[in-house]
């Protein structure tokens, strides 16, 4: 079993930390903590210490020589952002994000549980797609997301142009969905790190911030598409992956083509179903009936009282309605 030690004398950020990681790393990873280095150094040299964080300045010399004999990989936690050290003084989600980022940046793969890759080809992949797309499609999405995520782990994926996230989610970000193609280059493990290192979470889902200028996604092309979706499958634990599509997407028929069940949210006025009888018929055209099979076609009613944050759609008649969708539509079978 992979140990990784924790060694911090802040023992309330070392509390949290080590939990907040027993949750993320569960199974064959084993997550030691402590607030005094005689304890650090007291893991027998038997165990396999793949990685250990420590506070900056807590060891002396010979103390980190004695370190180095059970594991190649120390990190240091410092008070001030420097190079190299991770800075504990913010969200543990982001202390997480700057590990892995540091661990990438090192070439360090970090521990994975033995279960890891047997889970992985079991993903189920879910889209909302709409030739009509209504405005609370990725309210519903997200919704979705965030229901199943209580029992599932799931990743959501949003292709909209302009997808107000900042103000749905509170919150600005830095980097987006773009980055992550200039990460298909990276090999195993480091591919996966790198994900992980831009991912945000809301209500227990996991996401990746949309993009923020949509013309330069309109430069990736399907094969890209294909490629990104298949290292996420390849190469996290992820048992949803939940795409949030629109028909500005390139390569969309064949983007939903990947996926298991289609969730098509419609309107009742008449311009809204003459769309919707298009897009069918287009299908059958296209020979593509079958993902007709796949699709769950819901009308979206009026939704008087929707929150401004996504945190909080779980809770409100969102939350309703897509629970009725779950239970009547066509069933998210279990992973």
């Amino acid at each position: 079993m992979t140990v990784v030690a924790i060694c911090d004398k802040e023992t309330r950020f070392v509390q949290i930390f080590a939990e907040y990681l027993r949750k993320k790393y569960r199974s064959d990873i084993e997550i030691e903590a402590f607030d005094k280095v005689d304890r650090l150094l007291d893991i027998p040299s038997e165990r396999n210490l793949g990685l250990c964080l420590v506070g900056e300045g807590m060891l002396q010399s010979y103390e980190l020589e004695e370190l180095l004999k059970k594991t190649e990989h120390v990190f240091y936690f410092s008070g001030k952002r420097k190079k190299d050290h991770i800075f504990k003084f913010q969200s543990v989600e982001q202390v997480t994000k700057d590990l892995l980022a540091l661990c990438s940046d090192k070439g360090i793969v970090f521990p994975e549980d033995s279960a890891f890759y047997k889970r992985r080809r079991d993903m189920k992949i879910i889209s909302f797609y709409s030739p009509v797309h209504p405005v609370h499609q990725s309210c519903l999405a997200l919704t979705m997301g965030q229901l199943m995520a209580a029992e599932k782990k799931v990743l959501y994926l949003n292709f909209e142009p302009y997808s107000g996230f900042e103000y749905m989610m509170q919150k600005k970000y830095k980097r987006d969905l773009m980055d992550i193609f200039f990460f298909l280059k990276e090999e195993k493990g480091k591919f996966r790190l790198r994900l992980e290192s831009i991912m945000e979470n809301v209500g227990g889902l996991d996401y990746i911030p949309p993009v923020f200028c949509h013309p330069d996604m309109e430069e990736i092309d399907m094969t890209l598409w294909h490629k990104l979706i298949r290292r996420i499958v390849e190469e996290t634990d992820y048992e949803v992956l939940l795409l949030d599509l629109t028909e500005q997407t390139r390569g969309v028929f064949s983007l939903l083509e990947m996926c298991d069940d289609i969730y098509t949210c419609l309107s009742e006025d008449g311009l809204a179903k003459a769309k919707a009888d298009q897009y069918e018929r287009l299908l059958h055209h296209m020979k593509k009936e079958k993902l007709l099979e796949r699709t769950t076609k819901c009308i979206v009613p009026v939704f008087h009282n929707i929150p401004v944050a996504a945190s909080m759609y779980t809770h409100s008649e969102l939350a309703d309605f897509v629970k009725q969708l779950m239970e009547e539509g066509k069933k998210i079978d279990p992973v």
